[in-house]
């Protein structure tokens, strides 16, 4: 087996709550990459945070409002398939 390791940064940050239609919007990775200065196939979004809500008082539904995200910054996947040693 061959190991292959990459430069990856990851990044979380908080949002303002707003609505995952307003949150992905046109050109979400365009925004970010150009926020970041990078090129925008340099970007994926790897977990979204929603709100939650109390239910009642006893359980949290998540709702439609996003507040936070975590993108990876890493050069683009490699297409190329590595044979397994």
């Amino acid at each position: 087996m061959e190991i292959i390791t990459v430069k990856t940064v990851m990044v979380s940050f908080q949002l303002p709550s707003m609505p995952e239609s307003e949150f992905y919007g046109d050109k979400i990775i365009m925004n970010l990459a150009a926020f970041l200065n990078i090129d925008a196939s340099r970007v994926r979004i790897t977990k979204i945070v929603r709100e939650t809500s109390s239910a009642s008082g006893r359980r949290k539904r998540a709702t439609n409002k996003i507040t936070g995200v975590e993108i990876e910054i890493s050069n683009p996947p490699s297409n190329g398939i590595y044979p397994v040693l």
